[in-house]
């Protein structure tokens, strides 16, 4: 005598797909938090490069001095006192 009637079998077939599913959303967010705590994609820039201006927005700031430093390069910044990067400017 067979106990599984269709209707049951739907039941731990629908049971089943959802434990699966909803382990496998937890295992794939695992992997990604693990792989983009791995990856620093931005590196680590000095503070205070960047001010906000009222008027404009997001500028550089003046005669500001500082690195950037990435898991490819290292590199040194320097603005000048009007806020862009080249060599100081005299009067």
């Amino acid at each position: 005598m067979n106990d599984f009637s269709p209707r049951r079998y739907f039941l731990l077939a629908g049971i089943t797909v959802t434990i699966s599913v909803v382990l496998g959303i937890i295992v794939m967010e695992a992997v990604l938090r693990w792989s983009a705590s791995r990856s620093d994609s931005g590196g680590r820039l000095d503070d205070g490069l960047f001010g906000y201006d009222a008027r404009i927005g997001w500028v550089a700031s003046r005669d500001w001095r500082g690195g950037h430093v990435h898991r490819d390069y290292r590199v040194k910044y320097a603005t000048n006192a009007y806020g862009h990067r080249g060599a100081p400017v005299s009067a």
